[in-house]
């Protein structure tokens, strides 16, 4: 499937870092993960969370579980879901809690998620508490924090036809091949239905021209070709 193809479409100006989104190509990409549990990485600062708040304009519920602490509640006001609400997590113990309790916390999403979207921003960010001393890091704190985040995603997988999008930081996977894959342990693809990249065309001056997302296939980490450029 290709995105970016020319066609008469209503741009939306976001206002952050100039960028101009096509809401039709949006749509797209809403159909592609509604009802799903999905992978949305990239490098920092290449905008997988201004992404994830522009499709959270085609659900009636969106709840963020805010982990990252470089943006304000406000800061996507201006192009987020208008019902949103932000759920402010500061250690791993409350990311548990609140995943585990959605049904309880946020009823009417619940009775109704097939409309709802639930954003983790980002499991990068929350794994890091597990490594707060790197000098004292053990394969027991790898573990731990690889139960969690099983945790974390099978709870997620039971609330479908909820579609939730976990944010994440990129890692080489295979220096062989250079292939690339969210920040997780490789085992955790086995609770996602599809994962997006996000990548960063540049120009011969260094400069950013295009935004690209490439999905990989469901437990095969296998490129498709899948273009979407905004």
């Amino acid at each position: 499937m290709e995105f970016g193809q020319p066609q008469e479409k209503k741009v939306i100006q976001t206002g952050i870092m100039g960028q101009r989104v096509v809401d039709e190509e949006v749509r797209r990409l809403y159909n592609e993960i509604k009802g799903k549990l999905c992978f949305l990485f990239g490098n920092p600062m290449v905008g997988k969370t201004t992404l994830a708040h522009l499709v959270s304009n085609l659900f009636k519920h969106c709840i963020v579980y805010k982990i990252d602490k470089n943006y304000t509640a406000e800061t996507f006001r201006a192009i987020a879901n208008p019902n949103i609400r932000y759920v402010e997590i500061d250690r791993a113990y409350q990311l548990r809690d609140q995943i585990t309790h959605f049904p309880s916390y946020y009823k009417e999403a619940y009775n109704e998620r097939q409309d709802c979207l639930l954003i983790v921003d980002s499991m990068t960010s929350i794994q890091s508490e597990f490594f707060s001393d790197p000098m004292k890091a053990s394969p027991r704190d790898a573990n731990i924090m690889n139960n969690f985040c099983d945790f974390i995603l099978r709870r997620l997988s039971k609330y479908k036809p909820a579609t939730s999008l976990v944010i994440c930081h990129e890692k080489i996977a295979d220096f062989k091949t250079g292939e690339i894959i969210a920040r997780v342990n490789r085992i955790l693809y086995r609770h996602v239905d599809a994962a997006f990249r996000i990548v960063e065309e540049r120009d011969s001056e260094g400069n950013v021209v295009a935004r690209k997302i490439v999905k990989t296939s469901e437990r095969k980490i296998k490129t498709e070709n899948f273009n979407f450029t905004w």
